[in-house]
């Protein structure tokens, strides 16, 4: 059966609204959570969104996709924080606040991909609430050397259209 957002032009507003807020809460977060603060529930909330649209990305725009790679980039250094004691480095937020943009993005264009992926966004989101990241909770540069990733689909979700 369709999500109401799929069936109803109204609902898919007030959806991709709701997403946008959430967006924009964040990246408020982002900048105004002080140097060396911990930052736990941050990084579980960057972590389930880059984790997300960074395994849509590697599917939908495969791993030769320059956005691919920002968002694993940004995805490894919200994984280097936790593996630091999950504490802000406040430097960090101008980079993360693109990034999570970015991701937004993604998420918008690829919905049909993005679903098949929110069991690993929300288990890598529970590991980070729980402080048990490990150096191979996330895939590391190895994913770019699976030709098999390459790029899998042309064209956007058709739900996103």
């Amino acid at each position: 059966m369709p999500h109401m957002a799929e069936r109803n032009p109204v609902a898919k507003a007030i959806a991709v609204r709701r997403m946008q807020s959430v967006l924009t809460d964040q990246q408020i977060e982002l900048h105004v959570t002080p140097d060396g603060a911990d930052a736990t529930s941050l990084l579980a909330h960057l972590g389930w969104q880059l984790g997300l649209a960074a395994q849509t990305a590697v599917f939908a725009l495969g791993t030769d996709s320059a956005t691919t790679r920002r968002l694993h980039g940004a995805l490894r250094t919200a994984h280097d924080l936790c593996l630091r004691g999950y504490l802000w480095q406040a430097a960090l937020a101008p980079a993360l606040d693109q990034a999570m943009s970015e991701a937004h993005e993604v998420l918008l264009a690829y919905p049909d991909t993005a679903q098949h992926f929110i069991g690993a966004a929300d288990h890598l989101a529970a590991l980070i609430r729980a402080h048990r990241v490990q150096r191979d909770s996330i895939v590391g540069a190895e994913l770019y050397q699976q030709p098999a990733l390459a790029h899998t689909a042309s064209q956007p979700d058709q739900a996103a259209a």
